[in-house]
């Protein structure tokens, strides 16, 4: 309060303080504490010179304190330049990649508006749930990935042996006894080969059974020696064996499985998967109507589709006055339907945005329902949709287990997070946005915020 200099420059203000510090007490403090917070006897400050007020102007030290000062406010300059630099190129990279998506949401607008909703509808979910968007993740390195290869395969090693004590004597002498061996003709066409190995494995649950393409089917137990005796032909290599046949009755040229046949049938699997379904082969009989001048479909949109029953109730009473024959042929208009509900079938999975997922139960019991309302052929054929979830668990099992690629549409994100990762959204690991995107791709309609 007694100090009326006022503001003062740096070499100013030590001068002052040096003079002042001869008399006073605190001006002599206070020299002692700006030569020591700007470094004049230790530190690193500007080269572990100091600054240059802490010395006469124009001797050494001043002159190197002077040249200390002058490159570090160049070192910052080109430091702020670089940061200039690189925060320009990034506002230049989000400003390309917002004018790229704006250019996508107006393409989409027009040929897919059911995704332009959808992704509309992730930005509102981002906004109301304040998720911040989630930065691109780098790629891991090949040492990192092959650890990971390394302990994956381990795991489906040991396991491999654990099921291995589990066979009797002469199967661990024989090694081609412990192979699954899949016949399948060449193309592969999987509801076929599906309603094939399916329908053997109900014919018989004999052990010679087991050895072939019937196993995905079947349970895995063994009468004699209990369960999962048959596992280890899950997960160990298979013997796949393509059969093409040059003419109907010629011979058949039949592939080694070298690899290649069990990865093909593998690709074919992934790419036909969304097409599976239960169905049953019926007669078609609606073409008896159609010589009394009624026909029980018509052509909407290029799709054959069942005519209106409030019409066909009209064109069958104008076709058949008298009221026994309509009625008769009514019921047996409706049996037409069936079966053709029958032999359409019922599809086990539903595609979406980023792949192909399992119908929900109820859903998949109710269309069955529909299609097979005799309880003894429902019951079938919901055993029969079991059966095949259950063969695409064991092909999925034993593409983990070789290390096959698994098609990213046979197993959408969310499913591969919670199923393999055993990864839950309550996991602070599952980060919100990725939560949001995947199930957004995963066509839910409600609001993710309710």
């Amino acid at each position: 309060n007694l100090c009326t200099k006022g503001k003062l420059c740096p070499i100013g203000l030590m001068s002052h303080v040096r003079k002042e510090g001869e008399s006073c007490v605190l001006h002599y403090g206070i020299m002692h504490y700006m030569e020591r917070l700007y470094c004049r006897y230790v530190g690193s400050y500007r080269g572990r010179i100091g600054h240059k007020a802490m010395y006469q102007m124009n001797d050494t030290n001043w002159k190197h304190a002077d040249a200390a000062e002058k490159k570090n406010l160049h070192t910052e300059i080109l430091v702020g330049r670089k940061q200039l630099a690189e925060e320009k190129a990034r506002r230049l990279d989000l400003e390309r990649d917002r004018d790229e998506k704006t250019k996508e949401l107006e393409l989409l607008k027009h040929t897919n508006k059911d995704q332009f909703d959808r992704l509309q509808k992730l930005e509102e979910d981002r906004k109301q749930l304040g998720v911040v968007k989630k930065e691109e993740v780098p790629e891991l390195d090949s040492a990192t990935v092959g650890r990971y290869k390394k302990a994956f395969s381990a795991f489906f090693n040991t396991a491999k042996k654990a099921l291995r004590s589990l066979e009797s004597k002469k199967e661990k002498n024989n090694e081609d006894d412990t192979k699954l061996v899949i016949e399948t003709e060449e193309p592969v066409n999987l509801q076929a080969f599906f309603d094939k190995w399916y329908d053997k494995a109900l014919d018989s649950n004999s052990a010679q059974n087991k050895r072939n393409a019937s196993l995905l089917f079947h349970g895995l137990g063994s009468v004699k020696e209990g369960k999962n005796f048959y596992g280890r032909r899950i997960v160990d290599e298979w013997d796949v064996r393509f059969e093409n046949i040059a003419e109907k009755g010629g011979a058949k040229d039949r592939a080694i499985d070298q690899g290649g046949p069990t990865r093909e049938l593998l690709s074919q699997v992934w790419k036909q998967m969304g097409g599976l379904k239960v169905w049953k082969d019926t007669e078609d009989k609606s073409k008896r109507f159609k010589k009394k001048g009624v026909s029980l479909f018509e052509t909407k949109n290029n799709i054959v589709v069942p005519i209106e029953d409030d019409e066909l109730r009209r064109r069958l009473k104008l076709a058949f006055p008298d009221d026994a024959k309509y009625s008769k042929y009514l019921a047996f208009a409706k049996s037409c339907y069936l079966n053709r509900k029958k032999k359409e079938g019922v599809k086990l999975f539903e595609t979406q945005d980023n792949g192909v997922v399992p119908i929900k139960d109820d859903e998949l019991r109710r269309k069955i329902k529909l299609a097979f309302p005799d309880e003894s052929e429902y019951k079938e054929a919901l055993d029969r949709a079991k059966s095949f979830y259950r063969a695409f668990g064991r092909i999925i099992l034993h593409s983990l287990a070789n290390g096959h690629t698994i098609s990213a549409s046979a197993m959408p994100p969310f499913y591969q997070n919670c199923l393999l990762r055993d990864c839950s959204p309550k996991d602070n690991d599952y980060h919100r946005d990725d939560i949001l995107k995947h199930l957004s791709e995963s066509g839910v309609t409600k609001s993710v915020t309710d």
